[in-house]
């Protein structure tokens, strides 16, 4: 642990609890990029002791930050931890409730706000009719304030893969 923290460069840790192989290429690079060394590590959903373990060893490993995991409960275990040693821990995920945590960054816009901020620019732009497309239900509630709106608005509101086949386009043909 100690010669990696003597050492000149520091190291940014991934956790990766997805199959994105882009994720883990782009970590490498933009770590590089800055001048960081990179350590990662890929751990399993809904393992808790294993999420528990790899971060714990991350950071003795001499980690100066943590990125991911995707999965809401490997994040919430990152979280803990990380706030618990003053380590940052940066979140690139869609969190609707999150914890008020100090060392936590979430890269994605606050819920509720960005589904205002969505409302007020319909309203800006004075659209009268619009289409939403969504995927899931989790969709629905992230736009909740258009959504809130709707006698004000003709809104069509169509799902774009209700079969889970991953082939958007007969939905979006068919608008």
């Amino acid at each position: 642990m100690y010669s990696k923290l003597c050492s000149n460069r520091f190291i940014l840790g991934l956790l990766q609890d997805d199959d994105d192989p882009m994720k883990k290429i782009a970590f490498m690079v933009g770590s590089e990029r800055l001048g960081f060394e990179s350590l990662i590590e890929s751990i399993s959903a809904f393992r808790s002791y294993d999420t528990l373990s790899v971060t714990c060893q991350m950071i003795e490993h001499g980690v100066v930050a943590l990125f991911g995991p995707q999965s809401e409960e490997n994040a919430n275990i990152v979280q803990s931890v990380c706030n618990n040693k003053d380590i940052p821990h940066i979140e690139a995920r869609w969190n609707d409730n999150p914890i008020k945590l100090t060392n936590t960054l979430n890269l994605y816009p606050h819920g509720p706000t960005l589904s205002r901020a969505l409302a007020d620019l319909v309203e800006a732009r004075q659209w009268d009719t619009f289409t939403i497309f969504y995927e899931d239900n989790e969709s629905l509630a992230r736009i909740s304030e258009i959504l809130k709106r709707e006698r004000e608005f003709s809104i069509a509101i169509k799902q774009l893969d209700a079969n889970g086949t991953g082939n958007y386009r007969p939905m979006l043909k068919e608008a």
